[in-house]
């Protein structure tokens, strides 16, 4: 067959030289590069290995069909050890080849555990393992999958003649399949060492979007390595450096990396320096082998790392779960039909993607301005047009019926009159205008005025005293406006005229009389029985001045004769007040506004008007004042000063009306039902002054008390005292009582939140005295008023510290707890940096909107009928925001850094007091 062969190529017929030069040359280029070549690649070292393959078949022809000459004899000989020579090259390049494997192991089935320190970064856990071979574009790689708690991606890995690099990479639900740009070798095949080359880095740790260049360096083959107990030799150690310019300062990466034999990599130190004209930044960051299952030679596992890697291994599954859609639900992963249908049985509605619970969905459709209607969420403007369809009415925020609008408005006194609800004095302006006079509660026309005059004038007559009635006459101008009824004038003419005569029954007099006084005031008892008490004193008088030339001039018609009820109640009162209490001054100065020594002699300055806004300074230096609060009276305003002085200012003219020297500096006033509550500082004494005569009515000891409260609807008010208990104190009877709040709360509060709400740091009431709020521990607590008790219903989140206030609408709807730095953010209710959460008053768990208002926001107040909320920041005294949180405007109204002390809104709406720490400002807003 071999001859065959060789005649086939003619090979038999060259000669011997030339045969055998041939078959030794293709050897000698097989073998020889196998020499030089430290560290072949594979398919290089085999590329080799057919070259010298085929020169050994062209030897063996050549010897076969040789003619056994001495010649060729010789040749055979050496072709022979050509041969030995051949295989043992060819060996040692297949095996070297295969060295470097060994150190970078790509075997499916193999598991790595390391532990990764950072100085200052704790320690994580990185679990590597290697997948089955893939073929990508064509090319064999070599999947190796990265584990951490946080994510999972994979390298796949490929080697070439050159050596192991990332041919691709892919993050686990982050996209697709990224493959790499430029060759980076990781290791090369060659296993020299003082081995160089140069790679690209795009990643770095103190530095983001860095391109650098590295240079890789073998520093030693024959390493060893002690790490947790375990040697490990051969190692090679591989080291590398990269620098490069950036903005402002140099960039420096080295590191350290350690493979051993059959295990791959098992140690790396890497360090960064960040070198800049602001300082020096470093970080290392060391990783090290723990763990290591799947080969035979060698493993190195313990329970702990074991424990660790079926963590990993589970995180590995979760995120392998979401990348299929599926989604983790108790501990189930379900298809999003399935996750669905589970959370709408759980009554939960999906928006935008997420599941709310049905308060937060509402949250959110009013945050979008959207109301509810029969199950519908509908716009503002539609909701409105139902609610007219339905016939209601929207009254003061709130829809009712045409039969509760009108006992409201009867409650408020207040009369139909040409289709409108409107006040009485309206209707009698309009009446006296036409010529229509009121006689006994009934509108007639001033002819039959006469006639109607005449019949009253003798059913009375005869029971009237003219003695008592001229004395009541005589008083008349000493009395405030009251009643403007034009036949009253007439009447007291057609009297004077009769009065003549002597006595009459006076006890029928002061019936009558007490009748008409009730018909026309509507007066109460306590007020019936004094003006009788003071008729009875009138009587028992010996004489009275002769009612000849004795009448009184007015200064023109319209000045009414007003009767004898406000004459005679103070004269009644005055006699029960105690000689030793401060009188009220006889002049009202605006130096005793101010303080007790200032000479000012009028109080506004002229006022700042701009596009939307009127701002009035008062004269009055702020330093002084101590805090404001509403009288009764409308347009009417208390002015308190640290020194001790009570003030009643009326907003028409700024004018004083009342002046109090309560001797003593003061802490606080406010008005109560029974009327004017002020503390004193010093005394430790609560003062209460009663409204019309302006004089101290009583005086209730109240010691260690810091802060006082109260409401015009109460007839109780709580005080705080230094020892964190609550005081309430009965004005009427001056009783005073102390509970602790701890004692308050139900026992099925753990004795942690208890300790939380029972030390109140600061108090507010609801205005309609149902509701005690206070601060404790960061949170905002609510007791419900039952008469003198307290009972607790609700604490709210962590909102934040520092507050110095709690602000409740004067509609008891919303209440707020401010901070400077603002309020703490709660879960699934996004806020402003610095906002503060707006909540309703009966639930302090969800806010139904919050207002960011910017730096240091310390107050907030509401004004219920412009429907505006106003707050500041440190720049701004005035900030607006509407019932939405959207902010309409915000105002500097003094200087930058003037702080604001208090709030004080009319309760008209769009006019409110702002005193700073500098100034008092009256600021009336365009409606």
């Amino acid at each position: 067959m071999l001859q065959r062969f060789s005649s086939v190529i003619k090979w038999s017929e060259l000669d011997t030289f030339p045969r055998y030069s041939i078959a030794w040359g293709l050897i000698l280029v097989g073998i020889i590069p196998g020499f030089f070549m430290e560290t072949p690649s594979t398919k290089f070292a085999f590329r080799m290995m057919l070259v010298a393959s085929l020169g050994v078949v062209l030897l063996l022809v050549s010897m076969f069909t040789s003619k056994n000459t001495r010649e060729e004899k010789m040749a055979s000989n050496g072709s022979i050890v050509m041969l030995f020579l051949c295989g043992i090259v060819l060996y040692f390049m297949t095996g070297v080849s295969r060295e470097a494997e060994r150190y970078y192991p790509l075997e499916e089935g193999l598991t790595w555990l390391y532990r990764i320190h950072s100085e200052g970064g704790g320690e994580a856990h990185l679990l590597v393992r290697n997948l089955p071979k893939e073929e990508i574009n064509g090319t064999s790689v070599a999947p190796q999958e990265y584990i951490t708690k946080d994510s999972v991606f994979t390298n796949y890995v490929r080697r070439d003649e050159e050596g192991f690099y990332n041919f691709a990479s892919r993050k686990l639900g982050k996209g697709e399949l990224e493959i790499e740009k430029q060759i980076s070798y990781e290791l090369l095949n060659s296993l020299r060492a003082g081995k160089t080359w140069m790679i690209q880095e795009t990643d770095a740790l103190l530095v983001e979007s860095i391109s650098y260049s590295v240079n890789v360096l073998v520093d030693s083959v024959k390493e060893e390595v002690n790490l947790n107990g375990n040697s490990f030799s051969p190692c090679i150690k591989i080291s590398s450096r990269g620098q490069t310019e950036i903005k402002n300062g140099t960039f420096v990466a080295t590191s350290e990396l350690w493979y051993a034999k059959n295990v791959g990599i098992i140690k790396m130190i890497t360090r960064e320096t960040l070198r800049t004209s602001l300082g020096a930044q470093e970080i290392r960051v060391t990783l090290e082998l723990v763990g290591f299952q799947g080969s035979k030679e060698f493993e190195m596992v313990n329970e702990k790392s074991t424990e660790q890697i079926g963590r990993l291994n589970e995180v590995a599954f979760g995120f392998r779960q979401k990348e299929k859609g599926l989604i983790l639900y108790e501990e189930e992963w379900l298809t999003p039909e399935q996750y669905d249908e589970k959370q709408r049985n759980k009554g939960l509605i999906k928006e935008d993607g997420k599941w709310l619970t049905s308060q937060q969905y509402a949250h959110r459709q009013r945050a979008k301005g959207l109301v509810l209607d029969s199950e519908e969420w509908i716009s503002q403007k539609e909701y409105e047009n139902r609610q007219k369809e339905r016939g209601l009415l929207l009254y003061r925020r709130r829809w009712i019926t045409q039969e509760e609008y009108s006992e409201i408005q009867k409650r408020k006194g207040l009369v139909v009159h040409k289709g409108e609800w409107v006040r009485p004095e309206k209707v009698m302006l309009e009446k006296v205008a036409a010529g229509w006079v009121q006689y006994e509660k009934e509108w007639v026309r001033q002819e039959k005025l006469g006639e109607l005059f005449e019949k009253t004038v003798e059913e009375y007559h005869h029971q009237i005293s003219s003695r008592l009635f001229f004395k009541i006459a005589q008083d008349m101008d000493l009395i405030s406006n009251k009643l403007r009824s034009a036949w009253q004038k007439k009447m007291l003419e057609l009297y004077q005229e009769e009065l003549s005569s002597g006595e009459k029954n006076t006890a029928a007099l002061k019936r009558s009389f007490l009748e008409k006084v009730n018909q026309l005031y509507n007066i109460d008892r306590a007020e019936h029985r004094a003006l009788a008490t003071a008729l009875d004193r009138l009587d028992k008088k010996s004489t009275f001045r002769s009612p000849v030339g004795s009448q009184k001039r007015y200064r023109n018609q319209e000045e009414p004769y007003q009767w004898a009820i406000e004459a005679l109640l103070p004269q009644v009162k005055r006699s029960n007040q105690q000689k030793e209490l401060p009188q009220k001054s006889k002049t009202s100065s605006p130096s005793q506004l101010i303080s007790k020594t200032t000479s000012k002699t009028t109080l506004p300055e002229k006022s700042q008007k701009t596009e939307d806004l009127t701002i009035t300074p008062l004269e009055i230096p702020a330093k002084n004042i101590q805090n404001l609060c509403w009288a009764t009276m409308p347009n009417r305003v208390y002015i308190l000063t640290r020194e001790g002085v009570l003030n009643q200012l009326d907003l028409e003219n700024f004018n004083l009306k009342e002046s109090l020297d309560l001797g003593s500096p003061c802490l606080s006033v406010s008005l109560s039902r029974e009327g004017i509550v002020v503390l004193l500082k010093s005394k430790e004494e609560l003062w209460l002054i009663e409204e019309r005569s302006f004089r101290v009515k009583r005086k209730i000891t109240v010691p260690s008390i810091s802060q006082v409260i109260t409401t015009k609807k109460s007839s109780v008010c709580y005080a705080l005292s230094r020892n964190r208990e609550i005081a309430v104190i009965d004005l009427r009877i001056g009783n005073v009582g102390t509970i602790s709040p701890r004692s308050l709360v139900p026992s099925k509060i753990s004795n942690q939140n208890r300790m939380r709400i029972s030390s109140p740091n600061r108090l507010a009431l609801s205005p309609n005295g149902r509701y005690l709020f206070y601060e404790s521990f960061k949170t905002l607590c609510r007791f419900r008023v039952s008469g003198k008790n307290l009972i607790f219903e609700e604490q709210s989140p962590k909102l934040g510290l520092s507050a110095r206030q709690i602000s409740v609408s004067s509609d008891s709807v919303y209440v707020a707890l401010p901070f400077s730095r603002g309020n703490d953010t709660l879960a699934n209710v996004p806020i402003e940096p610095y906002g503060t959460y707006i909540f309703k008053t009966t639930n302090l768990q969800e806010p139904v909107f919050s207002i960011g208002a910017g730096a240091s926001p310390e107050l907030v107040d509401f004004d219920i009928s412009a429907g505006q909320i106003y707050t500041q920041n440190s720049e701004n005294q005035l900030i607006v925001f509407d019932f939405r949180g959207k902010k309409r405007k915000e105002y500097q109204l003094t200087r930058r850094g003037d702080l604001v002390e208090q709030y004080l809104v009319h309760p008209r709406g769009y006019k409110l007091f702002v005193l700073t720490r500098e100034k008092l400002l009256w600021v009336e807003l365009e409606r």
